[in-house]
């Protein structure tokens, strides 16, 4: 079905929700009854339903996410659900939100998070119930300020109705997107199904050539075979003693033939084998006479060999006592005879002795002179080596002695030069240190010139706006006037200090604001001017009402283009929304800023 892809997907929630309810009803569960809850997954049937294991290691995982707070005790074969009283659950698990609102019981941790909450709000009411509030009617300004609140509430509404409305689109855009994705990915994925089975197809056509080649190629091997087989079939009856008939044999092989001639081969080595069993058996029947009878013989044959050596031993003993006493006498015979060179060999050996003895003394007394000599020597260059060293220390001395007395004079000049740019960048700092108090005061200066002009800049603003805004209410109670006068005929008493009655209608919020603190940036005042009255729903209850035929329009701002309206010459003045337009005065003082 469609829904396939799904179900290992559903049972990892109905296992996630499963241990979520089970957490907060149970504190530890075995799992084996945790294993007979989820039992009935098994046994639907299911493809890819999760087996015993795969149970247990998505609870590990689960475990291993942060998502539930438990630890598997395999030694008793229990889960454990910890629940902290002072860990929130937001802190310690990445449940989602939905999941947690749908909680069968609070956990200790919401317990401890909410006493002080219920026993608040258990307070609360026993005191209204105790004493109750007083019902009183809202005051207007109450009223005001909780229509404006309201109106408040509409437009943050509104503007998130705005964003849903965008979310909305920019949701249907990447829905078109993926749909279009979808669609893409589909095309394609059906032009590689199609180019994979093309690619089967000549695979398949490929495989079924190379099986009818091979299959050919095996009965060419068969033929081969089959004619090696007649022909080795017709050397072996030729040559051996073979007796089997070809025509009979109907699958005839190189592999039976060789399994025929193995099979003579053993039965002729049997038989010889058996044969030379025999032979051996009658050798050594034969061997074993032979011994008996010669058995008597050893012994006459023993004292034969031991008469024999015994003759061969004194033979060659008298022969080697009569070759030494010769030997003996030709020694003597040599000795009488040499004995006669003694005295020549004597003196013979003095005079060698004695000129030997002065060529050994005359070369000792040369080597004991080249000893002295070679002492000499040795000592000299000992010495003068010595003397070497010496010179060269005291050179690498005087060297050393020299570049520390350019060491220390090139720090003496680097030190004088470091004074020297020392002083000549504090005198540099000190001058630029007076520059630039010079041009503090300069601008401290400037800037006081500056704001006594934005100040003055101000203060005449601020009169030319009370100026203007006394001439509007002047012609704002002239208005009323004569409005007045057109409505009631009688004569209007007007107070002597020259205001509006009380019944007159006034433009609300018309009395002279505060004067505008003056920016730092320029010397005129604001740019725009909020105008007085409330806002257009005040207006418009009023001309529903009937109170007043309609209320004036906010004065716009100084120097704004609505401010000074062009009217042609010939063009009459109309009125609008009760209000008289006037003509723009001449000569009216503006700042420098707006006269440009």
């Amino acid at each position: 079905t469609g829904y396939a892809p799904y179900r290992a997907l559903l049972q990892r929630a109905l296992l996630s929700r499963l241990l979520s309810q089970l957490s907060q009803v149970y504190s530890t569960i075995k799992i084996s009854k945790f294993l007979s809850l989820v039992a009935p997954l098994r046994e639907t049937g299911l493809e890819g339903a999760f087996d015993d294991e795969q149970i247990e290691a998505y609870v590990m995982g689960c475990a291993r996410r942060g998502e539930l707070n438990i630890r598997v005790d395999h030694a008793e074969g229990s889960f454990t659900f910890c629940d902290d009283a002072f860990v929130s659950a937001e802190e310690s698990t990445s449940v989602p939100a939905a999941v947690r609102e749908k909680a069968i019981q609070p956990s200790t941790a919401d317990l401890v998070r909410t006493r002080l909450s219920h026993l608040a709000e258990s307070l609360h009411n026993s005191l209204n119930c105790i004493y109750p509030p007083a019902s009183s009617q809202l005051t207007q300004e109450e009223q005001q300020a909780k229509f404006a609140a309201l109106v408040t509430a509409a437009e943050a509404e509104r503007k998130a109705l705005q964003v849903r409305r965008a979310l909305v689109a920019r949701r249907r855009e990447l829905l078109s997107e993926l749909s279009v994705r979808k669609e893409k990915e589909e095309a394609s994925r059906r032009a590689e199904t199609s180019r994979r089975e093309k690619d089967e197809e000549l695979r398949r056509q490929k495989e079924d050539a190379r099986k009818r080649e091979l299959e050919r190629a095996r009965k060419e091997i068969d033929d081969i075979r089959n004619k090696e087989a007649m022909a080795l079939a017709n050397t072996l009856r030729e040559k051996t003693n073979l007796k089997f008939s070809i025509d009979g044999m109907e699958d005839l092989s190189t592999d039976k033939l060789m399994k025929l001639q193995v099979e003579q081969l053993e039965k002729e080595k049997k038989e010889l084998n058996e044969r030379l069993r025999v032979v051996a058996k009658r050798v050594d029947h034969i061997e074993r006479a032979y011994r008996k009878d010669e058995r008597p013989l050893l012994d006459k044959d023993y004292e034969d060999q031991q008469r024999n050596d015994l003759e061969t031993f004194n033979t060659l003993q008298t022969a080697r006592i009569e070759g030494s006493k010769i030997a003996h006498q030709k020694d003597i015979e040599a000795k009488a005879r040499l004995s006669r060179m003694i005295s020549d060999y004597e003196a013979r050996r003095e005079a060698i002795s004695s000129k030997k003895g002065s060529e050994y003394a005359k070369k000792k007394e040369a080597a004991a002179k080249k000893i002295e000599e070679e002492k000499v020597k040795r000592r000299n260059a000992v010495l003068q080596r010595r003397e070497e060293e010496r010179k060269r220390q005291a050179d690498e001395e005087n060297l050393r002695r020299q570049k520390e007395a350019e060491r220390e004079r090139a720090e003496a000049e680097n030190r004088a030069q470091e004074e020297k740019r020392a002083e000549e960048e504090a005198a540099a700092l000190a001058a630029e240190e007076a520059a630039k108090r010079e041009a503090e005061a300069k601008t401290a200066a400037v800037r006081r010139e500056r704001e006594e002009e934005r100040a003055a800049a101000a203060e005449k603003a601020r009169l030319q706006m009370q100026r203007e805004e006394e001439a509007e209410k002047r012609r704002e109670q002239r208005k009323a006037e004569e409005r007045a006068a057109a409505r009631a005929p009688a004569p209007i008493v007007r107070p002597a200090n020259g205001e509006a009655p009380a019944a007159a209608w006034r433009r609300p919020g018309a009395a002279a604001p505060a004067s505008p603190s003056p920016r730092a940036e320029s010397p005129a005042p604001p740019k725009f001017k909020v105008g007085g009255g409330g806002g257009w729903r005040e207006r418009e209850a009023q001309r529903t009402s009937g109170a007043v035929g309609a209320t004036a329009t906010p004065s716009p701002p100084i120097g704004s283009p609505a401010a000074t309206p062009k009217v042609a010459k010939d063009e009459l003045p109309k009125e609008e929304d009760g209000f008289q337009t006037v003509a723009p005065k001449k000569e009216v003082w503006k700042p420098r800023r707006l006269q440009r």
